[in-house]
């Protein structure tokens, strides 16, 4: 997934399995145009438990007005069991362009046995949508909404 930084760079978000120790991870690279991505891949996240078949995976990234950068992505680092019918969706968010980041959180309510994945994200009039996939408490599409700039004041 990509997005647009105010001053008309832009940043991508991938899932990553070139480590041995971790199904996935997620990582991001950085664009001048959109066109040259020869920026090297920095790695944001990965699973708690290494060397374990643990995964952060379908990653997803939105771009908050003032450059913040907020990833969503499914885990499965604090499930009993490995796999996609026993993530969480968890979102880290980045002040500094990417430099540093913020410890994940759950929006969602997953208990140990169940999913949140798919994941998505929308930015629109100071409102942050985060949805997902989930079978908690039933089987459907989830929303929360979240005014991440307003929280600053």
């Amino acid at each position: 997934v990509v997005d647009r930084l105010s001053d008309g760079r832009y940043v991508m978000v991938v899932e990553a399995n070139q480590f041995p120790d971790y199904v996935f991870v997620v990582q991001v690279k950085f664009s001048p145009d959109g066109i040259d991505w020869s920026d090297a891949l920095k790695t944001v996240y990965r699973p708690s438990l290494k060397g374990q078949g643990k995964k952060a995976g379908a990653p997803y990234i939105c771009v908050l007005p003032d450059d913040t950068l907020i990833v969503s992505f499914q885990t499965d680092e604090d499930a009993s069991e490995n796999g996609d019918n026993r993530c969480t969706m968890k979102i880290i968010t980045s002040r500094d362009l990417g430099k540093t980041w913020s410890r994940p959180f759950a929006p969602f309510h997953t208990p140990d046995g169940y999913s949140a994945i798919w994941n998505g994200m929308y930015f629109k009039d100071n409102t942050l949508y985060a949805l997902t996939s989930a079978n908690y408490p039933m089987g459907g599409i989830y929303l929360r909404r979240a005014h991440p700039l307003e929280a600053e004041k």
